[in-house]
């Protein structure tokens, strides 16, 4: 049974946004996301739910599951597919991609290449969907619907949208809208490894994960979703002091710690974030009290 999970484009860019409450990172609704740019916001709405091609007379389908002319099992190409599952054919994985009318729902298309989890990788875009990640993980960088991206790949969940699994046990799955295993991480410490990569709070599970997501808005200024430095969040403006934008970078803190937010004088504190965890009890972001 295929999920019929509905995300948007943002969970693609992994860090959480738009949400209705200012105390949630700019672009996210519940783990649900969306893009932006300054306050305008665009959302291309994404289902686990594959859209199903037009049948043969005999009525079956190229993206059945079950055998194909080939003998092959699973989903052929451009079937709808489960990214936990994996349930392509030989050759093909499931991965996202913009289908008709701008929804992000999974595929399957073909494996492009050889790079393994960890290693430099490149991605075609999202209207395209291929990268060159082997069977077991998906590249991931700075997104764009059309323009390819550098990143680094990153293995998919294991077990199932209830109770998903990472292979290594430090790493953190982001949970059924985008099923993929990051670093868990501490982001008063950062300390991540992989290329560009920071510590940011991944919302639709409520904690802190490695990720290189552009990585060059500095504090104060107009960010859309993760394109924060290192040790920065992006936020709704309504929560981040002097921010005229729909979202704006603001620091870390240590809510144990005097405030040493940069806007104090205009009201920032140092809010806790986070569900917290062995070691990120602490963890704060400069934002104004609501």
């Amino acid at each position: 049974m295929h999920s019929t999970t509905f995300i948007s484009l943002c969970v693609l860019v992994l860090l959480a946004g738009c949400g209705s409450s200012p105390n949630e990172p700019a672009g996210s609704s519940g783990g649900a996301a969306s893009t932006s740019t300054g306050a305008a916001t665009t959302t291309a709405t994404a289902s686990a739910e594959g859209t199903t091609a037009a049948s043969p007379a005999d009525g079956s389908s190229s993206s059945d599951t079950g055998a194909d002319s080939s003998g092959s099992i699973g989903q052929g190409e451009g079937g709808m597919c489960s990214m936990f599952e994996q349930d392509c054919q030989e050759g093909l994985k499931c991965m996202p991609r913009m289908a008709d009318g701008g929804k992000i729902e999974p595929a399957c298309l073909p494996i492009n290449g050889t790079a393994v989890p960890g290693d430099v990788c490149s991605h075609d875009g999202i209207a395209a969907g291929t990268d060159d990640c082997d069977a077991d993980g998906m590249c991931m960088g700075v997104f764009s619907l059309f323009a390819p991206w550098e990143g680094t790949c990153r293995p998919f969940c294991g077990g199932t949208e209830e109770t998903p699994t990472c292979t290594e046990p430090s790493d953190i799955c982001t949970g059924q809208f985008f099923p993929l295993c990051f670093a868990g991480c501490d982001p008063l410490a950062q300390g991540c490894t992989g290329p560009g990569e920071g510590c940011y709070y991944f919302g639709a599970i409520d904690t802190f994960v490695c990720m290189a997501l552009g990585n060059e808005g500095q504090i104060g200024e107009s960010c859309s979703f993760g394109n924060c430095s290192a040790g920065l969040q992006c936020w709704n403006s309504d929560a981040v002091a002097e921010c005229d934008s729909g979202g704006c970078c603001t620091e870390y803190c240590d809510v144990t710690e005097p405030n040493t937010c940069t806007f104090a004088a205009s009201g920032a504190e140092c809010v806790p974030v986070g569900t917290g965890g062995p070691g990120l009890e602490d963890v704060g972001l400069c934002l104004l009290p609501q």
